[in-house]
Protein backbone atom coordinates (compact mmCIF):
# COMPACT_ATOMS: atom_id res chain seq x y z
CA UNK A 1 0.00 0.00 0.00
CA UNK A 2 2.92 2.59 -0.01
CA UNK A 3 1.46 4.02 -3.42
CA UNK A 4 -1.46 5.36 -1.42
CA UNK A 5 -0.86 8.97 -0.11
CA UNK A 6 -1.10 10.62 3.01
CA UNK A 7 -3.08 13.05 1.92
CA UNK A 8 -4.32 11.97 -0.80
CA UNK A 9 -6.08 14.50 -3.58
CA UNK A 10 -3.92 17.56 -2.34
CA UNK A 11 -0.48 15.77 -4.57
CA UNK A 12 -3.43 16.18 -7.63
CA UNK A 13 -6.12 18.05 -8.83
CA UNK A 14 -9.97 16.20 -8.11
CA UNK A 15 -12.38 16.29 -10.04
CA UNK A 16 -15.71 16.83 -7.56
CA UNK A 17 -19.63 17.09 -8.29
CA UNK A 18 -21.26 19.10 -6.24
CA UNK A 19 -25.46 19.09 -5.83
CA UNK A 20 -25.69 22.31 -4.46
CA UNK A 21 -28.62 24.79 -5.08
CA UNK A 22 -27.02 27.55 -3.05
CA UNK A 23 -24.04 29.41 -4.64
CA UNK A 24 -22.80 30.74 -0.98
CA UNK A 25 -22.82 27.36 0.39
CA UNK A 26 -20.96 25.96 -2.85
CA UNK A 27 -18.09 29.20 -2.62
CA UNK A 28 -17.97 28.29 1.12
CA UNK A 29 -17.36 24.65 0.70
CA UNK A 30 -14.86 25.21 -2.36
CA UNK A 31 -13.11 27.56 -0.31
CA UNK A 32 -12.51 25.40 2.52
CA UNK A 33 -11.40 22.77 0.19
CA UNK A 34 -8.62 25.31 -1.44
CA UNK A 35 -7.76 26.90 2.07
CA UNK A 36 -6.79 23.10 3.12
CA UNK A 37 -4.34 23.09 0.26
CA UNK A 38 -6.81 20.75 -1.83
CA UNK A 39 -6.45 21.24 -5.67
CA UNK A 40 -9.73 20.75 -7.64
CA UNK A 41 -11.95 21.09 -10.00
CA UNK A 42 -15.76 21.12 -9.02
CA UNK A 43 -18.73 21.23 -11.11
CA UNK A 44 -21.82 22.56 -9.31
CA UNK A 45 -24.83 21.25 -10.36
CA UNK A 46 -28.23 22.64 -8.89
CA UNK A 47 -30.77 20.24 -10.11
CA UNK A 48 -31.92 16.83 -11.08
CA UNK A 49 -31.16 16.51 -14.48
CA UNK A 50 -27.75 17.99 -14.47
CA UNK A 51 -26.75 15.94 -11.75
CA UNK A 52 -27.97 13.20 -13.89
CA UNK A 53 -25.95 14.71 -17.20
CA UNK A 54 -23.17 15.26 -15.42
CA UNK A 55 -22.97 11.58 -14.06
CA UNK A 56 -23.03 10.50 -17.19
CA UNK A 57 -20.74 12.32 -19.34
CA UNK A 58 -17.79 12.31 -16.77
CA UNK A 59 -15.79 10.37 -13.88
CA UNK A 60 -15.30 11.69 -10.47
CA UNK A 61 -13.24 11.21 -7.82
CA UNK A 62 -15.95 12.79 -4.97
CA UNK A 63 -19.17 13.74 -5.24
CA UNK A 64 -20.88 16.40 -2.60
CA UNK A 65 -24.54 15.86 -2.24
CA UNK A 66 -27.08 18.30 -0.43
CA UNK A 67 -29.84 16.55 1.17
CA UNK A 68 -31.97 19.39 0.61
CA UNK A 69 -32.57 20.13 -3.23
CA UNK A 70 -36.33 21.13 -3.95
CA UNK A 71 -37.89 18.40 -5.85
CA UNK A 72 -35.12 16.09 -5.68
CA UNK A 73 -33.89 14.62 -2.05
CA UNK A 74 -30.59 13.37 -0.91
CA UNK A 75 -31.53 9.83 -1.23
CA UNK A 76 -32.27 9.58 -4.54
CA UNK A 77 -29.45 11.41 -5.94
CA UNK A 78 -27.29 8.74 -3.51
CA UNK A 79 -28.79 5.96 -5.34
CA UNK A 80 -28.59 7.42 -8.58
CA UNK A 81 -24.50 8.34 -8.04
CA UNK A 82 -24.38 4.27 -6.58
CA UNK A 83 -25.92 3.15 -9.51
CA UNK A 84 -23.59 5.17 -12.29
CA UNK A 85 -20.55 5.67 -10.57
CA UNK A 86 -20.31 2.97 -7.70
CA UNK A 87 -16.62 3.24 -7.05
CA UNK A 88 -16.79 7.16 -6.15
CA UNK A 89 -17.43 8.40 -2.53
CA UNK A 90 -20.24 10.15 -1.81
CA UNK A 91 -20.60 12.62 1.08
CA UNK A 92 -23.71 14.09 1.97
CA UNK A 93 -24.40 18.09 3.28
CA UNK A 94 -27.39 19.37 5.20
CA UNK A 95 -28.31 22.55 6.33
CA UNK A 96 -30.10 20.85 9.38
CA UNK A 97 -29.26 18.21 11.85
CA UNK A 98 -31.51 15.00 11.46
CA UNK A 99 -30.17 12.21 13.41
CA UNK A 100 -32.53 9.31 11.60
CA UNK A 101 -31.25 10.99 8.24
CA UNK A 102 -27.64 10.74 9.30
CA UNK A 103 -27.90 7.28 9.97
CA UNK A 104 -29.74 6.37 7.27
CA UNK A 105 -27.51 7.83 4.61
CA UNK A 106 -25.07 6.10 6.12
CA UNK A 107 -26.45 2.97 5.85
CA UNK A 108 -27.33 4.04 2.20
CA UNK A 109 -23.97 3.94 1.58
CA UNK A 110 -22.54 7.65 1.69
CA UNK A 111 -18.98 7.93 3.12
CA UNK A 112 -19.96 11.04 5.55
CA UNK A 113 -22.80 13.24 6.25
CA UNK A 114 -21.52 17.06 7.34
CA UNK A 115 -23.51 19.62 8.63
CA UNK A 116 -22.67 23.30 7.30
CA UNK A 117 -22.08 25.14 10.32
CA UNK A 118 -19.65 22.41 10.92
CA UNK A 119 -17.51 22.77 7.43
CA UNK A 120 -14.63 22.10 9.68
CA UNK A 121 -15.47 18.44 9.27
CA UNK A 122 -15.56 18.30 5.82
CA UNK A 123 -11.81 18.41 4.45
CA UNK A 124 -11.15 15.41 7.25
CA UNK A 125 -13.98 13.78 5.59
CA UNK A 126 -13.01 14.50 2.19
CA UNK A 127 -9.59 12.76 3.40
CA UNK A 128 -10.96 9.92 4.58
CA UNK A 129 -13.34 9.10 2.12
CA UNK A 130 -10.10 9.61 -1.30
CA UNK A 131 -8.20 7.53 1.12
CA UNK A 132 -10.59 5.21 1.23
CA UNK A 133 -11.52 5.02 -2.41
CA UNK A 134 -7.27 4.17 -3.11
CA UNK A 135 -7.42 1.45 -0.57
CA UNK A 136 -10.73 0.23 -2.18
CA UNK A 137 -9.17 0.17 -5.75
CA UNK A 138 -5.94 -1.06 -4.77
CA UNK A 139 -7.97 -4.23 -2.92
CA UNK A 140 -9.64 -4.36 -6.00
CA UNK A 141 -6.61 -5.04 -8.16
CA UNK A 142 -4.78 -6.81 -6.31
CA UNK A 143 -7.67 -9.26 -6.45
CA UNK A 144 -7.80 -9.15 -10.27
CA UNK A 145 -3.95 -9.72 -10.13
CA UNK A 146 -4.66 -12.22 -8.09
CA UNK A 147 -7.33 -14.37 -9.76
CA UNK A 148 -5.54 -13.94 -13.07
CA UNK A 149 -2.71 -15.42 -11.57
CA UNK A 150 -4.79 -18.06 -10.52
CA UNK A 151 -6.51 -18.73 -13.70
CA UNK A 152 -3.22 -19.43 -15.58
CA UNK A 153 -2.04 -21.70 -12.64
CA UNK A 154 -5.00 -23.61 -13.79
CA UNK A 155 -4.26 -23.19 -17.56
CA UNK A 156 -1.24 -24.68 -16.44
CA UNK A 157 -2.68 -27.46 -14.99
CA UNK A 158 -4.25 -28.65 -18.35
CA UNK A 159 -1.24 -27.69 -20.58
CA UNK A 160 -0.39 -31.41 -21.01
CA UNK A 161 -3.65 -32.60 -22.63
CA UNK A 162 -4.19 -28.91 -24.40
CA UNK A 163 -1.09 -29.92 -26.08
CA UNK A 164 -2.27 -33.30 -26.79
CA UNK A 165 -5.40 -32.37 -28.16
CA UNK A 166 -3.83 -29.32 -30.47
CA UNK A 167 -1.23 -31.75 -32.19
CA UNK A 168 -4.63 -34.26 -32.85
CA UNK A 169 -6.67 -31.26 -34.27
CA UNK A 170 -3.58 -30.05 -36.74
CA UNK A 171 -2.64 -33.91 -37.35
CA UNK A 172 -5.52 -34.53 -40.21
CA UNK A 173 -4.61 -30.56 -41.52
CA UNK A 174 -1.37 -31.87 -42.57
CA UNK A 175 -2.38 -35.23 -43.25
CA UNK A 176 -5.03 -34.28 -45.65
CA UNK A 177 -3.15 -31.82 -47.81
CA UNK A 178 -0.08 -34.32 -48.48
CA UNK A 179 -3.32 -36.72 -49.82
CA UNK A 180 -4.62 -33.66 -51.47
CA UNK A 181 -1.73 -33.26 -53.63
CA UNK A 182 -2.08 -36.79 -55.10
CA UNK A 183 -5.68 -36.86 -55.38
CA UNK A 184 -7.57 -36.01 -58.43
CA UNK A 185 -11.51 -37.33 -57.14
CA UNK A 186 -13.36 -34.40 -56.78
CA UNK A 187 -15.56 -36.45 -54.09
CA UNK A 188 -12.19 -37.51 -52.14
CA UNK A 189 -10.76 -33.86 -52.16
CA UNK A 190 -14.01 -32.58 -50.59
CA UNK A 191 -13.63 -35.01 -47.96
CA UNK A 192 -10.58 -34.12 -47.37
CA UNK A 193 -11.39 -30.37 -47.33
CA UNK A 194 -14.21 -30.85 -45.35
CA UNK A 195 -11.58 -32.80 -42.71
CA UNK A 196 -8.95 -29.58 -43.07
CA UNK A 197 -11.74 -26.95 -42.29
CA UNK A 198 -13.57 -28.98 -39.25
CA UNK A 199 -9.89 -29.70 -37.48
CA UNK A 200 -8.89 -25.77 -38.31
CA UNK A 201 -12.24 -25.21 -36.43
CA UNK A 202 -11.57 -27.02 -33.69
CA UNK A 203 -8.22 -26.11 -33.05
CA UNK A 204 -9.07 -22.26 -33.40
CA UNK A 205 -11.99 -22.94 -31.04
CA UNK A 206 -9.66 -24.21 -28.13
CA UNK A 207 -7.47 -21.34 -28.33
CA UNK A 208 -9.80 -19.05 -28.39
CA UNK A 209 -11.28 -20.05 -25.29
CA UNK A 210 -7.79 -20.83 -23.57
CA UNK A 211 -6.97 -17.26 -24.47
CA UNK A 212 -10.55 -15.85 -23.63
CA UNK A 213 -10.23 -17.63 -20.17
CA UNK A 214 -6.58 -16.17 -19.70
CA UNK A 215 -7.13 -13.06 -20.21
CA UNK A 216 -10.47 -12.81 -18.17
CA UNK A 217 -13.31 -10.86 -20.33
CA UNK A 218 -14.41 -8.86 -17.52
CA UNK A 219 -17.65 -7.34 -15.90
CA UNK A 220 -20.43 -8.50 -14.38
CA UNK A 221 -23.96 -9.01 -15.66
CA UNK A 222 -26.60 -11.92 -16.12
CA UNK A 223 -24.80 -15.32 -17.20
CA UNK A 224 -26.77 -17.71 -18.77
CA UNK A 225 -25.38 -20.86 -16.81
CA UNK A 226 -25.90 -23.59 -18.65
CA UNK A 227 -23.94 -21.92 -21.99
CA UNK A 228 -20.97 -21.61 -19.70
CA UNK A 229 -21.34 -25.01 -18.18
CA UNK A 230 -21.45 -26.54 -21.76
CA UNK A 231 -18.18 -24.62 -22.74
CA UNK A 232 -16.15 -25.92 -19.48
CA UNK A 233 -17.61 -29.70 -20.32
CA UNK A 234 -15.78 -29.30 -23.43
CA UNK A 235 -12.39 -27.68 -22.45
CA UNK A 236 -12.60 -30.97 -20.19
CA UNK A 237 -13.47 -33.48 -22.80
CA UNK A 238 -10.62 -31.82 -24.98
CA UNK A 239 -8.00 -32.03 -22.32
CA UNK A 240 -8.31 -34.22 -19.65
CA UNK A 241 -7.21 -37.69 -19.60
CA UNK A 242 -9.49 -40.40 -21.99
CA UNK A 243 -9.88 -42.51 -18.25
CA UNK A 244 -12.29 -39.95 -17.03
CA UNK A 245 -15.72 -39.94 -18.51
CA UNK A 246 -17.45 -36.74 -18.70
CA UNK A 247 -21.45 -36.53 -17.44
CA UNK A 248 -23.08 -33.63 -18.84
CA UNK A 249 -26.62 -32.03 -17.49
CA UNK A 250 -26.73 -28.11 -18.30
CA UNK A 251 -29.93 -27.47 -17.60
CA UNK A 252 -33.13 -26.44 -20.11
CA UNK A 253 -33.99 -22.93 -21.58
CA UNK A 254 -36.00 -22.36 -18.41
CA UNK A 255 -32.58 -22.35 -16.32
CA UNK A 256 -32.25 -19.16 -14.41
CA UNK A 257 -29.53 -16.72 -15.15
CA UNK A 258 -27.27 -15.41 -12.30
CA UNK A 259 -25.57 -11.95 -11.65
CA UNK A 260 -21.36 -12.90 -12.09
CA UNK A 261 -18.82 -12.25 -13.86
CA UNK A 262 -18.40 -14.76 -16.67
CA UNK A 263 -14.78 -14.99 -16.63
CA UNK A 264 -14.99 -15.99 -13.05
CA UNK A 265 -17.53 -18.51 -13.15
CA UNK A 266 -15.46 -20.35 -15.69
CA UNK A 267 -12.69 -19.97 -13.29
CA UNK A 268 -14.96 -21.83 -10.43
CA UNK A 269 -15.73 -24.71 -12.67
CA UNK A 270 -12.36 -25.01 -13.98
CA UNK A 271 -10.72 -25.23 -10.25
CA UNK A 272 -13.50 -27.73 -9.39
CA UNK A 273 -12.93 -29.68 -12.83
CA UNK A 274 -9.45 -29.95 -12.07
CA UNK A 275 -9.86 -30.98 -8.40
CA UNK A 276 -11.98 -33.70 -9.82
CA UNK A 277 -9.15 -34.89 -12.25
CA UNK A 278 -6.85 -34.92 -9.99
CA UNK A 279 -9.24 -36.82 -7.65
CA UNK A 280 -9.13 -39.76 -10.11
CA UNK A 281 -5.27 -40.50 -11.07
CA UNK A 282 -6.72 -44.25 -12.88
CA UNK A 283 -9.73 -42.25 -14.29
CA UNK A 284 -13.42 -42.33 -13.32
CA UNK A 285 -16.55 -40.50 -13.79
CA UNK A 286 -16.79 -36.56 -13.70
CA UNK A 287 -20.19 -34.81 -13.83
CA UNK A 288 -21.09 -31.56 -14.27
CA UNK A 289 -24.58 -30.32 -13.95
CA UNK A 290 -26.95 -27.33 -13.48
CA UNK A 291 -30.47 -26.59 -12.20
CA UNK A 292 -32.95 -24.43 -10.67
CA UNK A 293 -33.39 -24.72 -6.42
CA UNK A 294 -35.74 -22.78 -3.79
CA UNK A 295 -33.95 -22.81 -0.94
CA UNK A 296 -36.44 -22.00 1.80
CA UNK A 297 -35.19 -20.88 5.68
CA UNK A 298 -33.81 -24.19 7.22
CA UNK A 299 -32.06 -24.80 3.97
CA UNK A 300 -30.67 -21.70 3.66
CA UNK A 301 -29.97 -21.43 7.47
CA UNK A 302 -27.23 -24.71 7.16
CA UNK A 303 -25.62 -22.92 4.24
CA UNK A 304 -25.68 -19.59 5.88
CA UNK A 305 -26.95 -18.08 3.40
CA UNK A 306 -30.46 -15.97 2.46
CA UNK A 307 -33.85 -18.18 1.45
CA UNK A 308 -34.19 -17.62 -2.24
CA UNK A 309 -34.15 -18.75 -5.57
CA UNK A 310 -30.51 -20.03 -6.61
CA UNK A 311 -28.98 -21.86 -9.91
CA UNK A 312 -27.25 -24.84 -8.27
CA UNK A 313 -24.12 -25.80 -10.00
CA UNK A 314 -22.74 -29.21 -9.41
CA UNK A 315 -19.36 -30.81 -9.67
CA UNK A 316 -18.97 -34.90 -8.68
CA UNK A 317 -16.48 -37.31 -8.99
CA UNK A 318 -15.99 -41.06 -8.65
CA UNK A 319 -12.46 -40.54 -6.88
CA UNK A 320 -11.12 -41.30 -3.37
CA UNK A 321 -13.01 -38.45 -1.45
CA UNK A 322 -12.13 -35.98 1.47
CA UNK A 323 -11.27 -37.50 4.37
CA UNK A 324 -12.97 -36.03 7.47
CA UNK A 325 -9.99 -34.57 9.60
CA UNK A 326 -9.08 -31.92 6.65
CA UNK A 327 -12.41 -31.71 5.56
CA UNK A 328 -12.91 -28.26 7.44
CA UNK A 329 -9.32 -26.79 5.75
CA UNK A 330 -10.04 -27.16 2.52
CA UNK A 331 -11.01 -23.91 1.52
CA UNK A 332 -7.70 -22.45 3.28
CA UNK A 333 -5.37 -20.26 0.67
CA UNK A 334 -2.01 -22.51 0.20
CA UNK A 335 -3.52 -25.43 2.15
CA UNK A 336 -3.38 -28.75 0.12
CA UNK A 337 -2.62 -32.55 0.09
CA UNK A 338 -0.81 -32.56 -3.18
CA UNK A 339 2.80 -32.59 -3.85
CA UNK A 340 4.94 -29.33 -4.19
CA UNK A 341 4.74 -29.79 -8.04
CA UNK A 342 1.67 -30.43 -8.55
CA UNK A 343 -0.77 -27.81 -6.61
CA UNK A 344 -0.48 -24.41 -5.05
CA UNK A 345 -3.63 -25.13 -2.72
CA UNK A 346 -5.08 -21.57 -4.39
CA UNK A 347 -7.84 -23.49 -6.37
CA UNK A 348 -10.75 -24.45 -4.05
CA UNK A 349 -9.59 -20.81 -1.90
CA UNK A 350 -10.15 -18.97 -5.42
CA UNK A 351 -13.47 -20.85 -5.90
CA UNK A 352 -14.55 -19.84 -2.15
CA UNK A 353 -13.61 -16.10 -2.95
CA UNK A 354 -15.57 -15.68 -6.60
CA UNK A 355 -18.59 -17.64 -4.92
CA UNK A 356 -19.00 -15.32 -2.18
CA UNK A 357 -18.61 -12.58 -4.22
CA UNK A 358 -21.28 -13.62 -6.26
CA UNK A 359 -23.38 -13.96 -3.13
CA UNK A 360 -23.48 -17.54 -3.02
CA UNK A 361 -22.75 -20.52 -1.15
CA UNK A 362 -21.04 -23.44 -1.33
CA UNK A 363 -21.86 -26.81 0.42
CA UNK A 364 -19.65 -30.17 0.19
CA UNK A 365 -20.74 -33.58 0.02
CA UNK A 366 -17.90 -36.54 0.46
CA UNK A 367 -16.48 -39.14 2.09
CA UNK A 368 -13.44 -41.66 1.84
CA UNK A 369 -14.06 -44.19 -1.04
CA UNK A 370 -17.55 -42.04 -1.82
CA UNK A 371 -16.06 -39.43 -4.19
CA UNK A 372 -16.55 -35.76 -3.75
CA UNK A 373 -19.59 -33.70 -4.98
CA UNK A 374 -19.37 -29.94 -4.46
CA UNK A 375 -22.48 -27.91 -4.86
CA UNK A 376 -22.19 -24.05 -5.73
CA UNK A 377 -25.28 -22.15 -4.90
CA UNK A 378 -25.44 -18.43 -6.82
CA UNK A 379 -28.74 -16.25 -6.50
CA UNK A 380 -30.82 -16.17 -9.56
CA UNK A 381 -32.10 -13.73 -11.31
CA UNK A 382 -35.46 -15.29 -11.92
CA UNK A 383 -36.87 -12.67 -14.03
CA UNK A 384 -34.36 -14.15 -16.61
CA UNK A 385 -36.51 -17.54 -16.79
CA UNK A 386 -36.22 -19.37 -20.07
CA UNK A 387 -33.79 -16.12 -21.87
CA UNK A 388 -31.85 -17.78 -24.11
CA UNK A 389 -28.39 -16.06 -26.34
CA UNK A 390 -30.73 -15.19 -29.56
CA UNK A 391 -29.25 -16.91 -32.78
CA UNK A 392 -28.40 -14.54 -35.43
CA UNK A 393 -29.34 -15.18 -38.57
CA UNK A 394 -27.41 -15.49 -41.74
CA UNK A 395 -25.48 -12.36 -42.52
CA UNK A 396 -25.38 -11.74 -45.91
CA UNK A 397 -21.94 -10.93 -47.13
CA UNK A 398 -20.93 -7.97 -48.79
CA UNK A 399 -19.26 -7.77 -52.00
CA UNK A 400 -17.59 -4.54 -53.78
CA UNK A 401 -17.51 -2.52 -56.90
CA UNK A 402 -13.94 -2.54 -57.37
CA UNK A 403 -12.92 -0.47 -54.52
CA UNK A 404 -9.22 -0.64 -53.67
CA UNK A 405 -7.85 -1.96 -50.76
CA UNK A 406 -3.75 -1.89 -48.79
CA UNK A 407 -3.67 -4.84 -47.49
CA UNK A 408 -0.41 -4.92 -44.96
CA UNK A 409 0.60 -8.76 -43.85
CA UNK A 410 3.99 -10.02 -43.63
CA UNK A 411 2.72 -13.77 -43.82
CA UNK A 412 3.04 -14.79 -47.65
CA UNK A 413 -0.18 -17.26 -47.37
CA UNK A 414 -2.28 -15.24 -44.97
CA UNK A 415 -1.61 -11.81 -47.33
CA UNK A 416 -1.95 -14.29 -50.56
CA UNK A 417 -5.19 -15.79 -49.40
CA UNK A 418 -6.87 -12.49 -48.23
CA UNK A 419 -6.35 -10.97 -51.81
CA UNK A 420 -7.87 -13.67 -53.26
CA UNK A 421 -10.63 -13.35 -51.35
CA UNK A 422 -11.26 -9.75 -51.85
CA UNK A 423 -10.56 -10.12 -55.60
CA UNK A 424 -12.88 -12.78 -55.41
CA UNK A 425 -16.17 -10.56 -53.72
CA UNK A 426 -15.30 -7.37 -56.50
CA UNK A 427 -12.60 -5.08 -54.56
CA UNK A 428 -9.35 -4.44 -56.04
CA UNK A 429 -6.43 -5.43 -53.69
CA UNK A 430 -2.57 -4.17 -53.51
CA UNK A 431 -0.49 -5.67 -50.81
CA UNK A 432 2.67 -5.04 -48.69
CA UNK A 433 4.76 -6.66 -46.54
CA UNK A 434 5.33 -4.55 -43.75
CA UNK A 435 4.43 -1.48 -42.72
CA UNK A 436 7.31 0.95 -44.17
CA UNK A 437 6.20 -1.01 -47.89
CA UNK A 438 2.37 -0.20 -46.88
CA UNK A 439 3.16 3.52 -46.42
CA UNK A 440 4.95 3.58 -49.79
CA UNK A 441 2.15 2.22 -51.11
CA UNK A 442 -0.47 3.99 -49.99
CA UNK A 443 1.29 7.49 -50.88
CA UNK A 444 1.50 6.24 -54.27
CA UNK A 445 -2.44 5.10 -54.19
CA UNK A 446 -3.64 7.45 -51.59
CA UNK A 447 -6.52 8.89 -53.30
CA UNK A 448 -8.08 5.41 -54.41
CA UNK A 449 -7.11 3.33 -51.67
CA UNK A 450 -10.61 2.81 -49.34
CA UNK A 451 -9.88 0.30 -46.59
CA UNK A 452 -6.59 -0.58 -44.99
CA UNK A 453 -6.21 -4.22 -43.67
CA UNK A 454 -3.11 -4.71 -41.44
CA UNK A 455 -1.16 -7.55 -39.33
CA UNK A 456 0.70 -5.35 -36.03
CA UNK A 457 3.91 -7.84 -36.00
CA UNK A 458 5.69 -7.36 -38.91
CA UNK A 459 9.27 -6.56 -39.39
CA UNK A 460 11.26 -3.27 -40.15
CA UNK A 461 7.77 -1.32 -38.98
CA UNK A 462 5.15 -2.83 -37.45
CA UNK A 463 1.34 -2.28 -37.81
CA UNK A 464 0.57 0.44 -35.37
CA UNK A 465 3.38 2.47 -37.10
CA UNK A 466 2.31 1.89 -40.77
CA UNK A 467 -1.49 3.10 -39.31
CA UNK A 468 -0.19 6.22 -37.34
CA UNK A 469 2.08 7.11 -40.58
CA UNK A 470 -1.16 6.64 -42.85
CA UNK A 471 -3.68 8.70 -40.32
CA UNK A 472 -1.52 11.62 -40.57
CA UNK A 473 -1.71 11.34 -44.28
CA UNK A 474 -5.92 10.81 -44.08
CA UNK A 475 -7.21 10.97 -40.90
CA UNK A 476 -10.47 9.74 -41.65
CA UNK A 477 -9.65 6.47 -43.65
CA UNK A 478 -11.16 3.27 -41.92
CA UNK A 479 -8.22 1.13 -40.66
CA UNK A 480 -8.88 -2.62 -39.85
CA UNK A 481 -5.88 -4.43 -37.79
CA UNK A 482 -6.44 -7.98 -37.94
CA UNK A 483 -4.12 -9.40 -35.15
CA UNK A 484 -4.11 -12.08 -32.80
CA UNK A 485 -2.93 -9.76 -29.87
CA UNK A 486 -5.78 -7.96 -27.97
CA UNK A 487 -3.28 -5.55 -26.36
CA UNK A 488 -2.48 -3.77 -29.76
CA UNK A 489 -5.69 -3.59 -31.33
CA UNK A 490 -6.87 -1.71 -27.76
CA UNK A 491 -3.91 0.32 -28.25
CA UNK A 492 -4.91 1.84 -31.48
CA UNK A 493 -8.55 2.12 -30.41
CA UNK A 494 -8.18 4.48 -28.16
CA UNK A 495 -6.12 7.08 -30.14
CA UNK A 496 -7.86 6.35 -33.46
CA UNK A 497 -11.19 6.70 -35.25
CA UNK A 498 -12.60 4.59 -37.72
CA UNK A 499 -10.32 1.51 -36.37
CA UNK A 500 -12.21 -2.30 -36.77
CA UNK A 501 -10.44 -5.11 -34.83
CA UNK A 502 -10.76 -8.86 -36.94
CA UNK A 503 -9.02 -11.17 -35.02
CA UNK A 504 -6.56 -13.61 -36.28
CA UNK A 505 -7.33 -16.52 -37.24
CA UNK A 506 -10.73 -14.88 -39.21
CA UNK A 507 -13.06 -16.57 -41.28
CA UNK A 508 -13.67 -15.55 -44.98
CA UNK A 509 -17.29 -14.53 -43.45
CA UNK A 510 -15.51 -12.25 -40.77
CA UNK A 511 -13.31 -10.33 -43.18
CA UNK A 512 -16.13 -9.40 -45.43
CA UNK A 513 -18.29 -8.08 -43.14
CA UNK A 514 -15.25 -5.72 -41.86
CA UNK A 515 -14.54 -4.68 -45.29
CA UNK A 516 -18.16 -4.00 -45.76
CA UNK A 517 -18.50 -2.01 -42.64
CA UNK A 518 -15.40 -0.25 -43.08
CA UNK A 519 -17.28 0.97 -46.71
CA UNK A 520 -20.16 1.89 -44.75
CA UNK A 521 -18.18 4.11 -42.90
Amino acid sequence: MENISANPGEARCIRVLHLEDSAIDAELIQHSMESEGFRSDITVVSSKPKFEAELARHQFDLILCDHGIPGYDGFTALQLAQRIQPVTPVIMLSGTLDDAQAVESLKSGATDYILKQRLARLVPAIRRALLEAEVRAEKKKLEADFLRAQRMDSIGALAGGIAHDLNNALAPVLMSVELLKNCQEDAVREKFLDIINSSAQRATGMVKQILGFARGRGGTGPVLVSNRVREMAKIVQDTFPKSITISLSPGGDDLWQVQCDATELHQVLLNLCVNARDAMPSGGRLSLSAQNVMLDLEAAKKLNGAPGSYVLLSVADTGSGIPANILSRIFEPFFTTKLPDKGTGLGLSTVATIVKKAGGQIDVETGPGRGTKFKVYLPALKAAAGVSEAKSQEPQLPTGRGELILVIEDEEAVSELTKTTLENYGYKVITAKNGVQGISQFEEHKNEVRVVVTDTDMPYMDGMGAVHAIKEMKPDLPVIIASGSKRDTERVQKSEENVINLGKPFSVEQLLLAVGKAIQR
